[in-house]
């Protein structure tokens, strides 16, 4: 979700979590494969998305 939605650059994002930038473009990779394949784990995003919307409000 930092990788997609933060604006923050790949260094950044690496640093915070521990991991490399290619680490951090590989674990969103396999976050959106899974969301596109896991209808489950995809409705968990989804509202988790909802949920980080409305908390900024």
């Amino acid at each position: 979700m930092c990788h997609r939605y933060s604006g923050k650059k790949l260094r950044e994002i690496g640093k915070r979590f521990g991991v490399s930038e290619s680490g951090v473009t590989q674990a969103s990779r396999r976050i959106q494969l899974k969301q596109k394949n896991d209808k489950k784990f995809g409705k968990l995003i989804t509202n988790t998305l909802k949920t980080l919307v409305l908390s900024n409000v």
